[in-house]
């Protein structure tokens, strides 16, 4: 692997990680208020949604990104209340890999709905995220057909599910970072 390559890998991941600590930092700001966390998720993870058929509809991709953030919003839900009952420590850690989880499953079922299976090989579905975060892995390792006439897979990837991903990265960084504070600084389970 070119060195070059992994420079680019190493920024695409750094962006993906900077819209993470961002989400992170309107959580914890966010967290200082008194408003319940069921609230503010209530309001929150709705409007999210509809940004991302918004997205959807302005790519002319509506079912690829209605399927990917429900997806994602899924593992989400599910990483807040498996956090409920835990303290800090491990509440941030099933936060991230929760987190992560929830690309992975949004970029997957986005990449189900919107390529064909000759496009997008579903046996290389655990890489799709990764080469549309940071394009690491490049059609050969993706088991794409490489042709000089259309885009590599990771680069489609990287544009289709683009718009769609630095939402719901923001968005988890957000939800969790929210839940995981209100839970620290009230002594109770993050959902109450």
């Amino acid at each position: 692997m070119s060195s070059t390559r992994i420079e680019e890998a190493l920024v695409g991941l750094s962006f993906h990680v900077a819209l993470a600590v961002i989400g992170v930092l309107l959580g914890v700001l966010v967290s200082r208020r008194q408003a319940r966390p069921r609230r503010v998720l209530a309001v929150v993870l709705p409007v999210v949604g509809m940004v991302a058929l918004l997205i959807g509809v302005a790519t002319d991709r509506l079912a690829e990104s209605a399927v990917g953030f429900l997806a994602g919003g899924a593992v989400l839900v599910l990483t807040m209340i498996m956090t409920a009952g835990m303290s800090r420590i491990p509440a941030i850690v099933t936060s991230a890999v929760g987190g992560l989880v929830a690309l992975h499953a949004a970029t997957v079922s986005f990449v189900l709905v919107g390529f064909s299976p000759h496009a997008a090989p579903r046996e290389h579905a655990p890489r799709w995220w990764t080469a549309a975060a940071t394009g690491l892995f490049h059609d050969n390792e993706l088991g794409a057909a490489i042709s000089d006439s259309e885009l590599p897979l990771w680069v489609q990837l990287s544009r289709a599910t683009g718009p769609l991903l630095v939402l719901l990265t923001v968005t988890i960084g957000f939800a969790l970072a929210y839940l995981v504070r209100c839970r620290a600084r009230a002594g109770a389970t993050p959902l109450a």
